[in-house]
Formats: structure tokens, C-alpha cells, sequence
């Protein structure tokens, strides 16, 4: 038989077992990702209402947050306010003392 005949046949048959392995590469890559599809659950997906729903909570949490933080700051004016007048008074007694003090042992 000729040389070129054989080679031929062996391209042939080098071409038809490649093309078969890429065929079957290719059909088992489609199979695994059909199974990871299949596996998927759509309810694990970010839906509008979802996200509406996550949005809501946040936002109360976030006002509740800022009301308490509201309530804090106005607690410690009112505090501020008392400590304010303490020291007042306290300044007073001392100027009367001082006062007493400085005619005492003037």
C-alpha cells in the first residue's frame, strides 16, 4: 500500500477519536453544570420584595437606633442642666462661706 493512503487513514482516525473526546468533554461539562443548575434553589435569590422587606427592617432599626441616641443626647442636657445648677449652689455656699470667713478673720 501507498504511504499517503496510510496516512490518510491515520488522520482519519486521529481526527474522528479527537473529535469523539472533545464530544464527550464537552457533553460532560453541559451534564455538571445541568446538575448545578437542578441544585439551585431560586428562593435563595434577592427578590423586589425581599429587598423591599430588608429595607423596612433596616430602616426601623435605624430610626430605633436614632431615637435612643435622641433620647441619650436630650437626657444628658437635662443632666447637664442639673449638674449646672448644683454647681451653682455650691458656688454660693462657698462665696458665703468665704464671705463669713473673711469677717470672722478679716
Amino acid at each position: 500500500m501507498d504511504l499517503k493512503l496510510w496516512g490518510t487513514i491515520v488522520g482519519w482516525i486521529v481526527l474522528i477519536f479527537g473529535g469523539g473526546v472533545a464530544w464527550g468533554h464537552h457533553n460532560r461539562q453541559i451534564a455538571e453544570h445541568q446538575k448545578t443548575i437542578d441544585k439551585f434553589d431560586t428562593n435563595s435569590l434577592m427578590t423586589e420584595k425581599k429587598c423591599e422587606a430588608l429595607h423596612d427592617t433596616w430602616q426601623e432599626t435605624t430610626d430605633v437606633k436614632l431615637n435612643n441616641i435622641e433620647a441619650m443626647l436630650n437626657e444628658m442636657k437635662t443632666d447637664r442642666r442639673k449638674i449646672d445648677e448644683r454647681l451653682g449652689a455650691l458656688s454660693s455656699k462657698i462665696d458665703v462661706m468665704y464671705d463669713r470667713w473673711e469677717r470672722s478673720n478679716g
